[in-house]
């Protein structure tokens, strides 16, 4: 049986699902939610998603040739295979978001390209309204729902159910 393991190098969560700003994301929002982390790395400069997993790209979204320009840069992802997470007791699909790619790192990647074990693509980027080199985060499984714009006026990636960091990996 696979694990799902952490995809960073260096773990360094600077803003959790249920403080500052993405707090709205989910609480107390009335309709749809997520719940983000901000993964910084080893806060040195840009370090890379660096999964421990095959994925495969779901969806881009944010390049200025795309769209969705206007969005901030995320790519969609879901495990290639079923993995074993701390919150379910059979292996699922885990689903990941990342967002604030800067736009070198993001046109390196397209729907359906499988993103490989220790495949480093993906750097900290402070695209949107970013205030330092960071990933937006979410893990998450079950249905997606689609990007959509919940009560609090936060926009969400919005699956069957998301999960923080204990449970996912």
């Amino acid at each position: 049986m696979e694990y799902s393991i952490y995809p960073f190098q260096n773990m360094k969560i600077t803003q959790r699902h249920d403080e500052g700003n993405h707090l709205a994301h989910w609480y107390p929002a009335a309709n749809v939610s997520d719940k983000p982390w901000d993964e910084a790395g080893k806060d040195s400069g840009r370090e890379y998603f660096v999964p421990q997993n095959d994925f495969r790209v779901v969806e881009v979204l944010g390049l200025d040739t795309s769209s969705t320009k206007g969005t901030t840069n995320s790519v969609r992802l879901e495990s290639v295979n079923k993995l074993k997470i701390p919150y379910c007791d059979d292996p699922v699909i885990l689903e990941l978001t990342l967002t604030h790619m800067n736009e070198d790192n993001l046109k390196k990647v397209h729907q359906g390209q499988i993103i490989h074990k220790n495949e480093k693509i993906h750097m900290e980027g402070t695209d949107g309204l970013s205030t330092g080199n960071h990933i937006h985060f979410t893990a998450n499984i079950g249905k997606y729902y689609g990007f959509k714009k919940n009560s609090n006026n936060k926009w969400c990636f919005v699956y069957e159910k998301s999960l923080i960091p204990p449970e996912a990996f």
